[in-house]
Order: structure tokens, then sequence, then C-alpha cells
């Protein structure tokens, strides 16, 4: 069975008319047509989303004694404003979200969400191991006043798709917040194959925004892209960034980089609306080293950037990662003069 009879076979007949005619004229390669600067529809290729452009995913600041520290999270939704993103996320997989306990990620949602002040929209991660103790974080976000959820599938079970659909259910029903699925690489996340993410998002009215972390991510933001046309209200890059401009390009409505790097991915995506692709592109490659280095060090390294810059106190991580050496001080000094120039006045 080819790909798009899987797809539509999974649709309720209303949404398979919706999507009939725009899905047949691209194909599930992933080829798809890349967004050049100038045309109207570049910024993202579906008809007014609610969510676009930088929503910034804030980390998980620990205090001396080890526990969650509320004023971190609320000096980074402070600098997030400052540095004009379009919203915040947490706790995402960069949040560390993994190692914090129920009451600390309810505390912290509830924390941001008041920090926020309904200036910035927050969408609230609630990714859990079951349908019901996802459901139970996703009711309390939406309680706190979150604006959405995002939410992976369970990265230690392996779900068959009536058991995928069961689960996003469970978390659509019990918030009714707007939904981003999230699909990332293991250990951490349960990848979702293109055409499992298009059946979930055709019998799931919640899911309107899939934020796509399986590589090659360009090629599957085109996929699901063609696939879904406006099924769907937008498709965010993550990875870090690595290939948040392709992604741009190739439609994508947005990106989600960690908070370290929200003065210098804002400049890029206010240069890429405007249609200038080549600050753009420049900025892009100013951001790459300070991505890499996040994939080699983790967590520690955003917060690094975000103790020197003075957002935290602390650079602690629950997650074990390389103690800096002079080589990593060295590179983290040439890090911070490249993206300088981009960090908000005030700070």
């Amino acid at each position: 069975m080819s790909l798009r009879r899987v797809v539509f076979a999974a649709m309720t007949p209303q949404r398979a008319i919706q999507k009939e005619s725009l899905a047949l004229d691209g194909d599930a390669s992933g080829g798809g047509k890349v967004m050049q600067p100038g045309d109207p529809a570049h910024a993202c290729r579906l008809p007014k989303p609610r969510w676009r452009g930088v929503f910034t995913i804030l980390m998980s600041p620990f205090g001396g004694d080890g526990s969650l520290s509320l004023g971190g999270l609320r000096a980074q939704v402070d600098f997030a404003r400052a540095c004009g993103v379009q919203g915040v996320v947490f706790p995402g997989v960069a949040s560390e979200s993994y190692t914090l306990s129920d009451a600390e990620r309810q505390r912290g949602v509830e924390a941001v969400v008041e920090q926020a002040s309904g200036q910035l929209p927050v969408l609230a991660g609630v990714t859990a191991s079951s349908g019901p103790h996802a459901a139970a974080l996703a009711r309390h976000a939406a309680q706190t006043g979150a604006d959405g959820a995002m939410v992976m599938a369970p990265a230690l079970l392996r779900l068959e798709d009536a058991d995928l659909r069961a689960y996003f259910d469970s978390v659509a029903g019990a918030s009714g917040l707007p939904l981003i699925l999230q699909s990332f690489t293991p250990p951490i996340g349960a990848p979702l194959s293109v055409a499992q993410i298009t059946r979930l998002v055709c019998e799931v009215p919640n899911i309107r925004y899939v934020k796509q972390e399986v590589p090659p991510t360009p090629h599957n933001v085109s996929a699901l892209l063609d696939l879904l046309g406006q099924a769907i209200e937008g498709i965010f890059g993550g990875a870090g960034g690595l290939h948040a401009l392709e992604e741009l390009r190739r439609g994508a409505c947005g990106t989600m980089p960690g908070v370290h790097l929200a003065p210098a991915a804002e400049a890029m995506w206010d240069a890429f609306i405007r249609g200038d692709d080549q600050l753009a592109s420049e900025v892009h490659r100013t951001i790459l080293p300070a991505v890499n280095r996040s994939l080699l060090l983790g967590p520690r390294f955003a917060k690094s950037v975000l103790v020197r810059r003075g957002v935290l106190t602390s650079a602690a991580t629950r997650v074990p990662s390389p103690h800096p050496n002079t080589h990593d001080d060295e590179e983290l000094e040439r890090i911070l003069k490249d993206l300088q120039s981009y960090w908000p006045a005030s700070e």
C-alpha cells in the first residue's frame, strides 16, 4: 500500500475532502517546493497560523541544592521577551524534562505562565510514559493558563497506530488545548514516520502543529506540508536550529531553539520574513557554532551562555555532561563574541 493510500484511508471523510486536492500535487519524497524570499507565502506555506516565528525552549535552572529555580525560569521569560521572540516552551527536551518530577514540571509551568502575563504564548511540554500521565500534565497546563501543549509519543513504548491515537486522544480530551506533536530521535524521543504523523493529524483534531526533529528534518518538513496542506496550522523545526533556515525556506512556520540562542534566532527570523535571505544566511552561519557546541556539551553549554550574560546564576545540570576545560572556555568566548551584536541592548 502506498503512503498516500495509507494516509487517506486514515482520514475521516470530512477531512479527506478538505485535503485530497492539496496533497495530490506534491509527493511524499520530501522534495517539496523551496520557498524563495519575495514569495508572499515564503514565511509559512499555511494560511494564518496562530503561532509562527521563534518559540524558544527554556532551560531548567537548578539552585545550589539541586532544586528547580523558579526565579531562574522567570528570568528566562523576561530575557526571551526582551529578545522579541514569539513564544516560549517549557519543559522541552533541552529543559531536561525527563529529570523533573511532576511537581517540578507543574510548578515550572505555573511560574512561566505567570511571568509571561499573556504577553507571550506559553507552550507546556506534557510528554509522559502513558496516556493518563500525559493527560494529567496537559489538564494542569490548561488549568494554569498555558496556550498550548507539546507532546511526544512515549519513548519507552513502541506503540501501534491505534495505541498512538489513544495516547494523543487522551491528551487532547483532557486539556482541550491545541497540541504540537513532537517527533524526536531516540533514546529520549519516539520518532514517528511521515505517514504516522499524517494519520494522527487527520484523526486527532487538536493536533494543530508538528515539531519535526527526525532527520532529515528539512525533507520531512516538505513531505508533511505536501501531504497535509491546510489540515494543519504549521510545522516547527527543532534540533537546536541546526537546519532552521532551510526548514523555513521549505515552508516551516517557525523554529524552536534553546533560549540561549534567542537573540540571534530572532534576528534570523526577522531577516527571513523581510525577504533578506543573505542576512538570514549570515545570522544562521553565526548561530551554527553555538548549535554544535550545544550538541557536544548538552544543556550545560546553554546554561553557561546564560550565566555569562547574567540571565542565570548557575550552569548546573542534572544530565551528566562534560565539565568545561580551558579549551571549552576559549570556544565559549569565541561564540559569545560572535553572538554579541544580537544580544538585547539592555543586557
